[in-house]
């Protein structure tokens, strides 16, 4: 072996976990700072001197100053999914994981303001990227409420109407409670506010009476 490749061999191997972390710290200090000056006041070199590090380090993980904007984003979103994945535990009726489920949606953003500022920038900046806030149903995300709605309503207790749209109803409305100055209340309570979104949606807002008398009782769709 030439003295050159044995000294190589000998060297320290790489720490993965190290260079993990370090770049985990690099995204969470330029989310903050995306959110805080906006993506075109803020630059790579501004994301270096907060962490005290040079430019060169983000470079090594991030070629360009818009490939670090959007790993900040990518970065919050999946902070989001584990936040979400992480509800575990035995519920006395599928009703009680969908509420916890939907409570910590909201809490992760109550927690994070930045990760909602952050994305709607990029919502802004570039409207044609899919950043996957509301990825597919498979997705850790939606999967608490697809699984939890998907059971009531083969055991007869939702209507046969195509999961798809109400997990989309369900998602506009939490988006815009994010999206809105609802979480900056001080006084609110997540499950309260979880449970009062989901029975609009799961029960409604019309008795039987309106129903009847207003043809609200409107079955899944009639194939030809």
């Amino acid at each position: 072996m030439p003295p050159e490749a044995a000294r190589r061999g000998r060297g320290r191997p790489r720490n993965i976990a190290a260079t993990a972390q370090r770049k985990n710290d690099i995204l969470s200090s330029a989310s903050r700072l995306f959110a805080l000056n906006g993506y075109a006041g803020t630059d790579v070199d501004s994301v270096a001197a907060k962490m005290d590090i040079s430019k060169g380090t983000i470079y090594r993980y991030f070629a360009s100053k818009r490939e670090l904007f959007f790993a900040a984003v990518d970065h919050e979103i999946q902070r989001l999914k584990t936040r979400v994945s992480e509800i575990h535990g035995e519920f006395n009726n599928p009703l009680d994981q969908i509420v916890l489920a939907t409570s910590a949606y909201l809490g992760f953003f109550k927690e994070n303001p930045h990760a909602v500022e952050i994305i709607m920038q990029e919502r802004a900046a570039f409207p044609g990227r899919d950043s996957r806030i509301w990825p597919d149903g498979d997705s850790s995300t939606l999967g608490r409420w697809r699984e939890s709605i998907q059971g009531l309503m083969e055991a007869g207790y939702i209507r046969p109407i195509p999961l798809d749209s109400l997990l989309e109803v369900l998602s506009n409305l939490l988006y815009g409670t994010v999206m809105s100055d609802t979480l900056r209340r001080k006084d609110l309570d997540l499950l309260a506010l979880s449970r009062s979104t989901l029975d609009i949606v799961l029960c409604g807002v019309t008795t039987a009476k309106a129903r009847q008398e207003w043809g609200l009782e409107i079955g899944p769709p009639q194939s030809d």
